[in-house]
């Protein structure tokens, strides 16, 4: 089974349906047959977005919950080999690439463990063209 590094732009497109799309939908389709690998950032991420909407009144505190049992129900692994990336690591591939830390770590995870990437970030997606990783199409 291959793996594919999943960002949670796409998590939060299966999760709100004003969001999701195609892409999204094609990468759902793809988690039956490969391992989802996240940087230890994801579940921060998406933990956060869900309750921003949340208190943003977009989701109930029930639909919250529901789309955090959704998620727990994927093989989502939350890989640990980022934490021994260095911040340091993580600050040159951001600046190289013109992206955050956060989305830095998902473009590392990629390269370190040689996935595609899955997301629906147009600057990691660019990021990873440049730097060669294979995007998930």
């Amino acid at each position: 089974m291959s793996s594919l590094t999943l960002d949670a732009s796409v998590a939060l497109a299966w999760l709100f349906e004003d969001e999701n799309n195609e892409y999204a939908r094609k990468v759902m389709r793809a988690a039956s047959s490969r391992t989802m690998i996240v940087p230890p950032i994801w579940p921060l991420e998406v933990g956060n977005a869900l309750l921003v909407a949340e208190r943003q009144k977009r989701i109930t505190r029930v639909q919250a919950d529901d789309s955090l049992e959704t998620l727990a129900g994927l093989e989502i692994i939350v890989d640990p080999g980022i934490v021994d990336a260095s911040c340091k690591d993580l600050c040159v591939l951001a600046r190289n690439f013109c992206l955050t830390t956060y989305d830095a770590s998902y473009l590392s995870l990629a390269m370190r463990e040689n996935t595609s990437l899955a997301t629906l970030d147009r600057k990691l997606r660019l990021a990873a063209k440049e730097a060669g990783v294979a995007l998930f199409e």
